[in-house]
């Protein structure tokens, strides 16, 4: 089936190429010529690298966001344990727990409900 020159247009413009079953009539190719030439132009490629870079530096700034998100995320539960392990032991070392990860931390209330004392806790927590 052939495609009528305004069908052609659109399908190339919405394809990037031309339509298969369709002989290739010379406003097509005119068009397709100029718009090839449009697109390999300074000012198009130089758009493409800024929108590039823009989503580069995008992407770092959500990175980055997202790390010190998680990283005051760590802060608290850090601090959640410390004031949970004064509360039910008091005054014992917790240095140990800066050792914790994230995941650590997370078993931490469940954990203080299991053990009998702060040494059995300190073990499973560092499990």
């Amino acid at each position: 089936m052939s495609l009528t020159v305004i069908n052609q247009l659109a399908y190339l413009f919405m394809n990037g190429k031309s339509h298969e079953n369709s002989e290739t009539v010379e406003d097509v190719k005119d068009a397709k010529d100029i718009h090839n030439k449009y697109m390999n132009t300074d000012e198009v490629i130089k758009g493409y690298e800024l929108e590039r870079e823009r989503l580069v530096i995008q992407t770092k700034m959500n990175k980055a966001k997202r790390e010190g998100e998680l990283k005051g995320e760590l802060k608290e539960r850090y601090k959640n344990v410390l004031e949970l392990i004064d509360l039910i032991y008091g005054g014992v070392d917790t240095r140990w727990v800066e050792s914790c990860s994230f995941e650590q931390l997370s078993h931490a209330y469940t954990l203080v409900k299991k053990c009998q004392s702060y040494e059995e806790f300190k073990v499973e927590m560092l499990k």
